[in-house]
């Protein structure tokens, strides 16, 4: 369970059609152009996924090499923001509090026909902690592993400057703003189909995932607007700040890559070359 909750740490807040963007089969992207003394990366990560099937190929680890900062979506290496996330992990009220019987029924049904757990040995958790659980049962491994947080710790060990483009609080509003606690608990559904996306992410199948984030029922239009579309937006003057100063690597959930509303759009609209890197 301590493994989940440590884990749980990189995917809370951000778990992830062919546009103008230029779909490429490939999760590295390079950043230059618009005056830039050094080229940038970005690359999409995929949040959480088995031991074995863990890996950083040759490309992403040259893109990260030659940089001398990296950018997630939270910096987790800032102990003041690891308070936050741990906090929020576990809410103030149990779930048992917070739904009402037939939630809490239709719940604890779904814990014991997929886990085998009863509700009471959750009820403390959050439900996106409940739903790593799920991911974790449908991934069917027995250790996972975080692209965020693999490369955070080269990033320390390289001594590197770590920058986080949102802060906790503001991810804990879009999520707020994004999800309901009907859709929470219809989400717990979805882990299975979420665990089959793993074979298109290593395959660099950008297409296959672009078409679950926004043709499948895994993200409504609320849910695009608030955790892709709103956040992408705020994330460009971010990033534009650290390539323009330093050559960065920028780690994000893959989704926030994909469409005419994520950042390789986004960033070529203000000019720069993003480049897929093969």
């Amino acid at each position: 369970m301590k493994n989940v909750k440590n884990t749980g740490v990189s995917l809370i807040f951000s778990i992830v059609t062919l546009f103008s963007w230029g779909q490429q089969d490939t999760w590295l992207w390079s950043i230059s152009g618009n005056g830039l003394k050094d080229t940038s990366y970005l690359f999409g990560t995929y949040h959480v996924i088995c031991e074995e099937d863990f890996s950083i190929s040759e490309k992403v680890q040259n893109a990260f090499n030659s940089s001398s900062a990296v950018a997630f979506e939270l910096n987790m290496n800032d102990p003041a923001e690891m308070i936050e996330i741990t906090s929020s992990m576990t809410p103030q009220q149990p779930i048992s509090e917070q739904l009402t019987t037939e939630q809490l029924a239709e719940l604890d049904e779904l814990l014991m026909t997929r886990l085998n757990i009863p509700l009471a040995a959750v009820d403390a958790y959050g439900l996106m902690l409940i739903n790593l659980l799920f991911l974790q049962h449908d991934l069917a491994c027995g250790q996972i592993k975080s692209y965020e947080h693999e490369l955070l710790q080269m990033a320390v060990q390289t001594e590197k400057k770590i920058i986080g483009l949102e802060k906790v609080k503001e991810q804990l509003a879009f999520i707020d703003s994004a999800y309901s606690i009907e859709r929470e608990l219809e989400l717990l559904s979805f882990s299975n189909q979420v665990a089959n996306t793993v074979d298109a992410y290593l395959a660099e199948d950008v297409e296959h995932i672009e078409s679950f984030v926004f043709k499948s029922d895994y993200m409504n239009e609320r849910e695009i607007e608030w955790i892709l579309k709103e956040r992408n937006a705020n994330w460009i003057a971010p990033i534009e700040g650290l390539v323009r100063n330093n050559p960065t690597f920028v780690a994000v959930g893959a989704a926030h890559l994909l469409s005419d509303i994520g950042i390789i759009q986004l960033l070529r609209n203000q000019g720069y070359i993003i480049s897929p890197v093969n």
